[in-house]
């Protein structure tokens, strides 16, 4: 079952995904090179932008589990929103 993207955002709301993703309206993957061809400048561009963003990320929330320890253990489910 597909949630239904509505519920969770609105108009140019999006989340940026890697290569594994497929495009959607909610969803704007990072853009995949084939083994041997380069991707156009805005291409390369966009896609480096997420790594630098993604590696910020990660950095982050391994700066929080070290000042917070209990974070490292912590799972959390996310529920569907019921309105």
């Amino acid at each position: 079952m597909k949630i239904n993207p509505t519920q969770y955002f609105s108009s140019r709301e999006y989340l940026l995904g890697d290569s594994a993703f497929t495009a959607e309206d909610t969803i704007i993957p990072v853009f995949k090179s084939l083994p041997g061809a380069t991707l156009p400048r805005s291409k390369e561009f966009f896609k480096n932008k997420v790594a630098q963003a993604r590696i910020t990320i990660e950095h982050t929330i391994g700066v929080l589990k070290n000042r917070f320890p209990c974070l490292k253990c912590l799972n959390i489910k996310i529920k569907e929103k019921r309105y």
